[in-house]
């Protein structure tokens, strides 16, 4: 996406509406939840009110994670220990680049493990969609 200047002309659009950017794009396949606690992080110190993600069905799910967590006090690994699911998600504007993605419109997201090879899934709050 970066390559192709589509990250850069939707920061231009987004900034030209007055809104502040903070782009990461630094989405591993290995290891998602530990660099994407990274993201969290920035989030929260940024006082992020939206999420938006920019790609495919593994930024959608990751980009979810995300607004899940930014908007708790646990991490995403206490998160997905947790029975009950979070009540609360930081708006999430999902932009496909594919339209392979089976949870498209679903209430759930996940996040793939490969060293575990075992996902770890989150119910998205009721008012998420």
């Amino acid at each position: 996406m970066k390559e192709a200047g589509w990250v850069e002309k939707l920061q231009e659009v987004l900034e030209s509406a007055g809104m502040n950017c903070l782009v990461y794009d630094e989405i591993p396949s290995e290891n998602p939840s530990e660099h994407l606690q990274e993201a969290v992080q920035l989030a929260k110190a940024g006082k992020v009110q939206v999420i938006v993600a920019l790609g495919g069905v593994r930024v959608s799910m990751a980009a979810r994670v995300v607004s899940l967590a930014a908007a708790s006090s646990c991490s995403i690994s206490a998160m997905a220990s947790e029975e009950l699911p979070p009540k609360k998600a930081l708006p999430c504007i999902e932009i496909p680049t594919s339209f392979r993605n089976p949870l498209l419109f679903a209430a759930k997201t996940y996040l793939g493990e490969p060293s575990t090879r075992i996902p770890l899934w989150f119910d998205l709050p009721t008012d998420f969609l």
